[in-house]
C-alpha cells in the first residue's frame, strides 16, 4: 500500500505541475508577448499563493468527523422556500 501523502506533498506535485504547464505555455509565446508578460509580473509561475493552509491534523479533523454531514433538512427548507417564492411570483402575474 503506498503511504499517505500529506497535505502539503499534494500541493507541492500541483505546483510543480502548474509551474511545468505554465512554463511550457510561455514557451509557446512571441518573444514580445513573452517580455510584455513579464513586465506584468507574470514571466514566471506563481506557486506561493494557495487556497488552503491548514495542516493536516486539522482538515482530517473536518473530513472524517460523522458529525460534518450533509443535513437534508436544508435541502428540504430551500425547496420549501422556493415553492414559497413560486406562489409569490404567480400570485402576483394573477392580481
Amino acid at each position: 500500500m503506498k503511504p499517505r501523502l500529506s497535505a502539503a506533498d499534494l500541493q507541492d506535485a500541483r505546483d510543480a505541475e502548474y509551474a511545468t504547464a505554465y512554463r511550457d505555455w510561455l514557451a509557446t509565446l512571441p518573444p514580445e508577448e513573452r517580455a510584455r508578460l513579464a513586465a506584468q509580473g507574470l514571466g514566471e509561475p506563481d506557486t506561493k499563493r494557495h487556497t488552503s493552509q491548514h495542516d493536516d491534523a486539522t482538515v482530517m479533523a473536518l473530513t472524517e468527523s460523522p458529525d460534518i454531514q450533509p443535513d437534508d433538512q436544508v435541502e428540504e427548507d430551500d425547496e420549501r422556500a422556493y415553492a414559497a417564492k413560486l406562489a409569490r411570483i404567480f400570485h402576483r402575474e394573477k392580481s
